[in-house]
């Protein structure tokens, strides 16, 4: 593939903003519907229920996320059930406050990282969807690993990525034929840093990976819930808080930074957030395989506890892990597969989007002990940042 080296010549059909990330403050697509509306016909096959013009509300991940929901995912539901699918972009602690700020009237599906997922199950509004694996006809073919039942199958994740480094390479800083091996090299040799804020889900990723390069505690230190912070705080302050570091406010900022080469280094990303840079900027790689490994990410499903429109929601939910739009996600966006059977697809596979075997290689961390302790973690952020 031959990528463009201006990031400015990026069509308008680009992908309109980063996925996962805490705040949706900045640019991007805010608020809408899909526009869409139901079939005039049932565009139902034998067998499968019409739910007869029914409309729900789904809360969309930004970035890629709502881009291939509207374009593949929402359609198809809308038309296989004859049903009307009302989309917003919140990121995933905008959609954890509505779920909590409207408990008798919440959106009837959310689409978050597995920290909505833990918080969900935590606070118990999210359901449990291993109760309704007769609505979830797709269930049993999900990889047993993201149907989280360490978290009361609170959600069930359709895609799976890292979190990890993104480089741009015609700045003088790295060299394209020797890329750092370590997590610790790109840490004290980048010098333009683009960070997302604290209160993206990069923030504390970004900690956690700081402390455990300080303690050299290997992969396994995300899961303890004694992570040495204190450590993690020290390292960031003697290696990122001492560059030219930009602390971005938009999507659309970071991706421009990172593809105009103003910034050589973004330390933590997911990786599907840097697909249209990827695609059209020949210097932008994402760094895999590094020591010790990304965190992992797998964007997931959940329906509200306290949905009038259970039943809908659920039909929504597992049409994701039908097994060709599975494979037309994975194109779209360049990530790896939820479903068994089903196997990356060529722009996946290029980019190097984890298989459900490299997957399982990576470690999440505690999410619970990040949701108690994050506000914490920030306040401390902002003295070394600002």
């Amino acid at each position: 593939m031959r990528r463009r080296t201006v990031l400015g010549s990026i069509g308008a059909g680009a992908i309109a903003g980063l996925a996962g990330c805490g705040s949706s403050s900045g640019d991007g697509d805010e608020g809408g519907t899909t526009g869409g509306t139901a079939s005039s016909s049932t565009g139902t096959a034998s067998g499968v229920k019409d739910f007869g013009g029914t409309e729900i509300s789904v809360l969309l991940n930004g970035g890629p996320i709502q881009e291939g929901f509207r374009q593949i995912v929402i359609p198809h539901v809308e038309e296989k059930y004859n049903m009307t699918i009302n989309s917003s972009v919140a990121f995933t602690s905008e959609q954890m406050s509505q779920a909590r700020s409207n408990p008798n009237n919440p959106p009837d599906a959310f689409n978050m990282d597995v920290i909505g997922v833990a918080a969900g199950n935590r606070e118990g509004w999210l359901e449990d969807l291993s109760a309704h694996a007769d609505a979830l006809a797709n269930w049993d073919s999900i990889h047993p690993k993201l149907r989280h039942e360490d978290y009361g199958h609170a959600g069930v994740s359709w895609q799976i990525g890292e979190v990890g480094p993104v480089l741009n390479t015609g700045t003088g800083v790295w060299d394209a034929g020797s890329l750092p091996a370590t997590q610790d090299a790109i840490f004290r040799n980048c010098r333009d840093v683009s960070m997302t804020p604290f209160s993206w889900t990069n923030g504390p990723y970004t900690l956690l990976l700081a402390s455990t390069i300080a303690t050299d505690n290997g992969k396994e230190y995300f899961q303890s819930s004694d992570v040495d912070v204190e450590a993690g705080f020290e390292y960031l302050r003697e290696t990122l808080a001492r560059k030219n570091t930009t602390t971005i406010t938009g999507e659309s900022q970071l991706r421009n930074m990172i593809g105009s080469g103003n910034a050589d280094t973004i330390p933590s990303i997911y990786m599907f957030g840097m697909i249209d840079v990827w695609q059209n900027v020949d210097d932008v790689t994402f760094a895999r395989n590094l020591d010790p490994l990304s965190i992992p990410i797998a964007e997931s499903l959940g329906v509200a506890a306290e949905s009038d429109n259970k039943e809908a929601a659920l039909a929504y939910v597992n049409e994701a892990f039908d097994p060709e739009i599975q494979r037309r996600l994975s194109q779209f966006m360049g990530t790896g597969t939820a479903v068994e059977g089903v196997e990356n697809q060529p722009k996946a596979r290029e980019f190097g989007a984890p298989t459900p075997d490299e997957f399982d290689n990576l470690v999440w961390p505690d999410f619970d002990y990040v949701s108690e302790n994050r506000s914490q973690w920030s306040n401390r952020w902002s003295q070394i940042f600002g």
